[in-house]
């Protein structure tokens, strides 16, 4: 690697570090040098290099593992979105345009699933929604509640929506357990019925699929969107 001009030296940093992995110089799972390594490479300081890797770590192109170093990771949105997590379902505003993302997406990926989803993948979405039926764990409640809405997004046939709805999941998934521990305290003795209603709702909108009624899907996600917030 070549010696770095101090100026932007972040910038700088990050540019030649990402080359070094989308050339495939570093690939995934390979460990970088270390920091004094990387410093006496680049001519640079620890500190600019240290700057610079929990960059690349929040724009998920490494992961910094304890008393281990740095390595290289798969890169995906998902990786960026789920740094970032935490700190989204700690500001009201941000769970609201979250929500409303989530709430017009899915909407829309139900409008395509009637029109492009094929009887199989009805068949494979009413076998999630009576696992959903059966939980009794909330982690277990909430994987399988992302697995149900994946599944119209699959259904969709567009791989954006699928993406997209991949990527926001964490979040939406971090989101939905406060509300549910909330309901748990609220429903100490059956905790069964927390996870009833909103499989309730789930099966609505299985219905709504099959029924090709695009307009009862949208009285339903009006309605569950109404009892989460």
């Amino acid at each position: 690697m070549r010696k770095l001009e101090k100026i932007n030296l972040t910038d700088q940093i990050c540019v030649e570090l990402k080359k070094n992995i989308i050339d495939g110089y570093w690939k995934e799972g390979d460990k970088i040098p270390s920091e004094n390594e990387l410093a006496q490479m680049l001519g640079v300081s620890r500190i600019s290099i240290r700057a610079a890797l929990q960059r690349l770590q929040v724009l998920g192109y490494i992961e910094t593992r304890g008393g281990e170093g740095s390595f290289v990771r798969k890169f995906s949105l998902s990786n960026i979105f789920n740094v970032v997590s935490d700190d989204i379902i700690m500001n009201d505003s941000a769970v609201a345009e979250l929500r409303e993302f989530r709430k017009n997406m899915e909407l829309d990926c139900c409008r395509l699933a009637i029109e492009r989803g094929t009887k199989e993948e009805i068949r494979q979405l009413e076998e999630i929604l009576k696992s959903l039926f059966n939980i009794t764990k909330m982690d277990d409640f909430l994987e399988m509640d992302k697995n149900f809405h994946m599944q119209i997004a699959k259904m969709s046939k567009n791989s954006l929506y699928e993406l997209m709805l991949e990527v926001t999941s964490e979040a939406n998934k971090l989101y939905n357990k406060k509300m549910y521990q909330q309901a748990m305290k609220k429903y100490p003795d059956d905790n069964k019925k927390i996870w009833n209603i909103p499989a309730g709702t789930h099966l609505q909108i299985v219905q709504a699929i099959k029924d090709k009624d695009f307009d009862k899907c949208k009285k339903v996600y009006a309605k569950m969107f109404e009892m989460e917030n």
